[in-house]
């Protein structure tokens, strides 16, 4: 029988409530952010912050340059693949991915499974079991069905941003809460 031992030594600040697993972590809080104005200016705008990696973090989020350009309408991407995913789906070109349950029409693929999950979730027309259900709704039942899932895209958009940002996430959560009520 092996017996592990975890430490829960933290180190704690003496002039605030924070606390830290490792002491190097205490000596950046206290050289950049205890009780210290924000003293990194962003070049472009006027943001400021504590510390140099949420600047660099800042300026690799907020003002990177596109690098790849769609040679028929000039849309810019951060990444080689989005490109390509544009040319070969969008640029050009009308809806080819048709939803097998509803009138639903997309781009590309990805957009029809979100759509398709939300379908599953909202278990319209009981989707499992036949394809006649979706088939019967209304324009205004298909349209709350669209509504409802632009918001939850939205939301899912909104969290990846937040966690990219390390920033507080289930406040997303609240807000999508309060526009499906």
């Amino acid at each position: 029988m092996q017996i592990t031992i975890i430490s829960s030594v933290r180190f704690d600040c003496s002039n605030c409530w924070k606390n830290y697993k490792y002491k190097k972590s205490l000596a950046h809080h206290l050289k950049y952010e205890c009780g210290k104005e924000p003293q990194f200016l962003c070049p472009h705008c006027p943001y400021k912050c504590k510390t140099p990696g949420n600047l660099r973090s800042h300026l690799a989020n907020k003002h990177i340059r596109y690098r790849f350009e769609c040679c028929k309408c000039s849309k810019t991407y951060k990444y080689k693949h989005g490109l390509a995913q544009h040319m070969r789906y969008e640029c050009g070109k009308a809806p080819q991915f048709q939803c097998p349950y509803c009138p639903y029409k997309c781009k590309t693929p990805g957009n029809l499974r979100a759509h398709q999950i939300v379908l599953n979730v909202l278990n319209v027309g009981n989707l499992t079991n036949t394809k006649q259900g979706i088939n019967q709704l209304s324009d205004v039942q298909i349209a709350i069905v669209l509504t409802i899932e632009r918001i939850i895209c939205n939301a899912i958009v909104s969290m990846n941003v937040a966690k990219s940002h390390n920033s507080n996430v289930p406040h997303v959560l609240t807000n999508v809460k309060h526009q499906v009520i």
